[in-house]
């Protein structure tokens, strides 16, 4: 049996055509879930609050801003949350009270609420803010 020339061209066409009509059936991908928005202060001390899962848990980490490395301990207690750090001993307080929160500075002997002007302060030379 003989087969024309184009045959081959015609059979090409017809598996491309069936392809795309297979690709153009599927189902387009979902749309990727909304980013969710960071949360505000009342939001975090809420969750700091309810969650239990935080409470008597100390966490070691290092802040680094460019060549600098400043190590800290980070407590999360059930009422507070607390971020101490070495040479020299500074205690930065953040106290979770039903009604609302207080941040003190321990440093020196010393036991000071932070004054708002310093909220965007960077601590120890770092981007860590009082904020």
């Amino acid at each position: 049996m003989k087969f024309p020339a184009f045959l081959p061209l015609c059979l090409a066409l017809f598996s491309v055509g069936l392809a795309s009509s297979a690709f153009a059936q599927q189902e387009a991908p979902a749309a990727p879930p909304a980013v969710p928005t960071e949360p505000n202060a009342e939001q975090i001390v809420a969750l700091v609050q309810a969650s239990r899962a935080v409470k008597d848990r100390d966490l070691r980490g290092v802040l680094t801003k460019d060549d600098l490395e400043v190590p800290f301990v980070v407590s999360l207690k059930a009422d507070y949350i607390r971020f101490g750090f070495d040479n020299p001993k500074q205690i930065i307080h953040l106290d979770l009270k039903q009604k609302g929160s207080e941040l003190r500075e321990v440093v020196a002997g010393s036991n000071k609420p932070v004054p708002e002007k310093r909220y965007a302060e960077g601590i120890r030379g770092t981007d860590l803010t009082y904020d």
